[in-house]
């Protein structure tokens, strides 16, 4: 059984597949399985894996390959690989990105000298004219305390985090194929609720790539609404769980974003009154908004829905796009 099983779903990568695989092949650590699941790529991405793979010989038979014969999307190209992942621990890899050779060595190490079933680590932000460093939440040995941080983060991704194999199968946690953004939100949060030991390595070892424009992270409006139903989905779960009202403040923010944009169109507004009205009492407190969209949301929840109207109209009239 090897320490560590890696998944990494391939789709249109060829431009950027070949520094993946190499980051991934190149790890300190020896005791890899390396699952390559093709989504159906209409190019070249598992051809260049292959023809890099024969310069690693070490790696040959560590490595898994599945295929789709059609494209089936993120969620379940990772759950294709985690239905076959032999690992103690895994972890998730996207094509695009690339790693730090010592990453898995060293969160494993960590998870072993701790007894800890997840552990999380900072990562890079890879833009076009920079990389910045991301620093994940700030660690708290109170459980909840750490939950809290994590559901209030900008960033929350799979990526970062290596988990234990048993977090997954005891608790029959799969990625979620009815979402296709906010998926790693609505993953990640199950896996902190359910980790016994949780521990974080205060270093970044994983290469998030934003420049791709193929990345979904560029087609948001394609996935319009995905965020909300993640958000309360995952409400129902902690309700499920009995324990809601522990993160209702952050997951009230949660919602709130999802509602970023639909307060300055009046056919949303509905919607927003009527969905998960309990985070309308932290509105003045949330993070995610600037000081007008507090205003606004706050007058649109509180009778003043006129008021809102009259401020997206004028802004009309004026031209004025920039309303967020």
């Amino acid at each position: 059984m090897p320490k560590i099983s890696i998944i990494v779903p391939v789709y249109k990568v060829e431009r950027c597949i070949e520094r993946c695989v190499r980051s991934l092949f190149e790890q300190t650590l020896d005791d890899i399985e390396y699952i390559f699941v093709d989504d159906a790529s209409p190019d070249k991405s598992i051809s260049i894996i292959k023809s890099v793979l024969l310069e690693y010989p070490n790696r040959k038979n560590s490595v898994k390959f599945v295929k789709h014969l059609t494209n089936r999307g993120l969620s379940s190209a990772r759950n294709s690989g985690l239905e076959i992942a032999t690992g103690d621990f895994l972890a998730h890899c996207d094509s695009d990105d690339w790693v730090d050779r010592e990453m898995y060595e060293i969160l494993y190490k960590k998870a072993i000298e701790n007894h800890s079933d997840l552990v999380y680590s900072d990562l890079f932000l890879v833009l076009k004219d920079a990389t910045i460093k991301y620093e994940s939440v700030k660690y708290s040995s109170d459980k909840v305390k750490l939950l809290c941080r994590y559901i209030a983060s900008k960033w929350t991704s799979l990526v970062n985090l290596l988990v234990h194999s048993s977090v997954y199968k005891n608790n029959n946690l799969k990625c979620p194929v009815h979402i296709c953004y906010c998926e790693d939100f609505w993953l990640s949060v199950r896996l902190f609720y359910y980790a016994q030991r949780i521990t974080k390595v205060n270093n970044g070892f994983y290469f998030y790539d934003q420049t791709n424009e193929t990345s979904i992270m560029h087609n948001l409006e394609k996935w319009y609404g995905d965020d909300l139903k993640c958000y309360i989905e995952t409400i129902e779960f902690f309700t499920r769980e009995g324990c809601v009202g522990l993160y209702e403040k952050e997951l009230s923010w949660r919602v709130l974003n999802a509602f970023h944009f639909d307060m300055f169109r009046p056919e949303r507004h509905n919607e927003i009154m009527g969905i998960y009205p309990t985070c309308h009492k932290y509105i003045l407190s949330n993070p995610f908004y600037i000081k007008r969209q507090k205003q606004l949301m706050w007058l649109l929840t509180h009778h003043c829905r006129w008021v809102v109207l009259l401020f997206i109209y004028t802004r009309k009239l004026l031209g004025r796009k920039d309303v967020a």
